[in-house]
């Protein structure tokens, strides 16, 4: 495989005309100059359809993902994990930033471990189905689930990177639901 790439790149390089170099992808070309990709990160709606009950949480080459704000739910919360759900809406771009693919909605679960001392893997009631839940990793990892807590994908919660951008605002948003339901009811997370 590294044998491939190697003579692709020196293909690449050879087709040049003498005297040209390979462009400079260290600096972004300034947008609108002739021959000039877009820039990378378009001025996406920061609310879907103008509405305050779909923000933004990431956007990135044609696709945006919103947040259902009307959709937090919590599903199980004890003293060992807080379980809740949000909605997520993917949606295409097209170049003039219109949508041009319909909002696919998605129900993501996330779950939280409370509890430090748990080190194995164990199980909850949730709408009368057992959820296997995985065990506490550290304090800065949180799980997402996009088949309703059958199968849990680990995330750092500190992780600002795009790739995690959007599970990362989504569960922080959540969670600050939660806490607040929590705290109206008299006690705390």
């Amino acid at each position: 495989m590294k044998k491939l790439l190697l003579l692709l790149s020196v293909i690449w390089f050879s087709a040049l005309p003498v005297g040209m170099a390979a462009p400079d992808r260290s600096t972004p070309a300034a947008p609108g100059q002739a021959g000039q990709e877009e820039p990378a990160r378009p001025d996406y709606p920061q609310k879907l359809y103008g509405d305050d009950r779909y923000p933004l949480l990431y956007a990135h080459m044609g696709m945006a993902r919103y947040l259902d704000l009307d959709s937090f739910a919590v599903r199980h919360w004890d003293s060992d994990a807080l379980i809740f759900s949000e909605t997520t809406l993917t949606v295409a771009f097209d170049r003039q930033y219109r949508i041009s693919k319909a909002p696919s909605p998605a129900e993501v679960w996330y779950f939280l471990p409370l509890d430090p001392t748990v080190h194995c893997c164990t199980g909850v009631s949730i709408d009368g189905r057992e959820v296997i839940l995985p065990p506490y990793v550290g304090e800065d990892i949180a799980f997402s689930s996009y088949d309703a807590g059958k199968s849990w994908m680990p995330f750092y919660i500190s992780d600002t990177h795009g790739y995690n951008l959007s599970t990362r605002t989504a569960f922080l948003h959540g969670l600050e639901l939660a806490k607040g339901s929590r705290k109206n009811a008299g006690s705390s997370l």
